[in-house]
């Protein structure tokens, strides 16, 4: 939903910085995030594995795309491939909520409200005024700016929901 937004609130122009934006978070998710994972797991006592983190990080689909594109497109030209992409991506947005949305599940969401809060406050309270705060710090102004901390607050769903399932 991050990249819809960042259209609608900032131009398709700005859709680049929110792109590098998801990659490092990407990147964080893929290694702090498996750590903390692996970490948080009680039936796990193995402890973490670098071999683990290398391999999930080169293994995942949209690292392998971004690498591929930023090295593939000095080689080939795909312009005349671009209508047929467009039309593709125009249903990935829809088919990941709907896809989400199919295995929702509202049974005991009460029993866990206290890390429902401390997540919701994370990430759209905390996490977007600590970009605030290294912006400033840094003197970052502008488009740069406004759109890191814009995707500061945007969730990370469906891949931190395949960490949780992933480690337990």
């Amino acid at each position: 939903m991050g990249f819809p937004l960042i259209t609608a609130y900032f131009g398709e122009h700005d859709l680049s910085i929110a792109i590098i934006c998801d990659q490092v978070m990407f990147v964080l998710l893929s290694t702090v995030g498996i750590i903390a994972a692996v970490k948080g797991n009680p039936s796990d006592t193995g402890g973490v594995k670098v071999s683990l983190l290398i391999k999930r990080l080169f293994a995942f689909p949209p690292f392998i795309g971004c690498v591929s594109a930023l090295f593939l497109s000095k080689f080939i030209d795909l312009q005349v491939a671009e209508p047929f992409i467009n039309k593709l991506t125009a249903t990935v947005g829809p088919l990941a909520l709907f896809s989400v949305g199919l295995q929702l599940k509202f049974k005991g969401w009460k029993q866990q409200i206290s890390q429902l809060s401390m997540a919701m406050l994370y990430k759209l309270v905390i996490a977007p005024g600590l970009v605030l705060c290294i912006a400033i710090i840094m003197g970052i102004k502008g488009d740069i700016a406004r759109i890191s901390i814009f995707e500061a607050a945007m969730p990370t769903l469906i891949t931190s929901a395949l960490l949780q399932s992933s480690f337990g």
